[in-house]
């Protein structure tokens, strides 16, 4: 009975603690994407310019996620794809990942888990923002939008205190892809 009464405390701390790291594991799939295509924009001046099927590695971006787990089954179930120029809520979303469903590989996050990482990343609104839900409702990350009204903002940068998503190093990064970003933007603009 002893042994029971422990086993059933502890299986939702359990369950707590793995949708806890299915949460960050996707998360830091995330960063480590949005690095390598930022790197691959920084580059060559452009991001890759052909959407992805499932599995697939966008044309020239072998080298930048050969190492990540871009073709496993991602933490929320279902496979990363790379969109560009696509429309996503009444908008062209310029540069996007995104999760995609498939028989072999459903994605099986739950609305609580895309909450705590829209939380965690971005504004808290799976309809706003950089992290937001897309076509047929699947999680899509906007690393660039539109200039029209209503195009995904930045990123809010971590907390000073260290308790955010990401460390120092890493708000720092994204600020200094964002003015990367604006520079080019004004290029292209002039």
């Amino acid at each position: 009975m002893i042994i029971g009464i422990l086993s059933s405390m502890a299986l939702p701390a359990s369950r707590k603690a793995g949708n806890l790291t299915r949460i960050n594991t996707y998360v830091n799939d995330l960063r480590v994407f949005s690095g390598g295509f930022n790197q691959y924009a920084q580059m060559h001046g452009k991001w890759p310019d052909t959407q992805t099927a499932a599995q697939d590695f966008p044309d020239g971006m072998e080298g930048h996620l050969s190492k990540t787990s871009w073709t496993r089954v991602s933490p929320l179930g279902g496979s990363y794809t790379w969109d560009h120029d696509v429309l996503q809520n009444g908008r062209i979303v310029t540069a996007a990942i995104s999760l995609v469903a498939s028989a072999e590989r459903p994605v099986s996050a739950t609305t609580e888990q895309l909450m705590e990482i829209d939380r965690k990343i971005d504004d808290g609104d799976l309809a706003t923002g950089v992290f937001q839900l897309g076509f047929g409702n699947m999680p899509i990350y906007i690393i660039e939008g539109d200039s029209a009204p209503g195009a995904a903002a930045p990123p809010a940068p971590a907390p000073a205190d260290g308790s955010g998503a990401f460390d120092g190093w890493f708000s720092g990064s994204l600020l200094l892809l964002a003015m990367a970003r604006f520079l080019r933007r004004k290029e292209r603009k002039s």
